[in-house]
């Protein structure tokens, strides 16, 4: 995923990242790498991944994508990896990704398509939507996307991989989620 990165350009410069739900110290390493922020913070939803990060020398918050422990504005870049198909309320976790982020900061995440094996039928993945479902989620949440695109590869043996890479900058969200963010920022 991390050269598909690469490859579609990652934007402005980063000073303060958020990296939600890495999975393995490698990607951790991979993240910074790409992005190259000052500030590198990772939280993650399994006990057992904290230790491991700290003692690579991250930050690393236990936490969930739905009530982070991180105050209003503290990040200028959110990436996640397979991460937002996992969550119960995906428009309550993109809401809490936004109240994170700073004025015109911007997320990035790596989600499955329909293509991609196991991407509606896995038993971890609760939710697997379509490009309008997600573009729609994002702007409800306040989002401007900037960059959609479907990365699809063949792998050995024949099996296809597909998914979305969705960078998108934090605006304003329309009405009445306005308030929704609004009351969610003041909690």
């Amino acid at each position: 995923h991390f050269d598909r990165v690469r490859a579609l350009g990652i934007g402005p410069t980063y000073q303060r990242l958020l990296h939600i739900g890495p999975g393995t110290y490698s990607e951790v390493k991979a993240v910074r790498e790409v992005f190259a922020p000052i500030s590198h913070t990772v939280m993650t939803l399994s006990a057992d991944e904290v230790g491991p990060i700290r003692e690579a020398g991250f930050e690393c918050e236990l936490g969930d994508m739905h009530d982070a422990p991180f105050e209003n504005g503290s990040f200028d870049l959110i990436f996640s990896n397979n991460v937002l198909e996992h969550a119960i309320a995906p428009h309550m976790a993109l809401l809490e990704h936004r109240r994170m982020l700073a004025p015109g900061g911007y997320f990035y995440a790596i989600v499955p398509t329909f293509e991609t094996p196991g991407g509606v039928y896995t038993p971890w993945h609760v939710y697997c939507f379509n490009e309008p479902t997600w573009r729609e989620l994002f702007r409800k949440a306040g989002f401007a996307i900037d960059r959609f695109v479907t990365v699809t590869e063949t792998l050995p043996g024949g099996g296809r991989e597909s998914y979305f890479h969705i960078r998108a900058q934090a605006v304003d969200p329309p009405t009445p989620h306005d308030e929704i963010l609004r009351r969610i920022s003041e909690l």
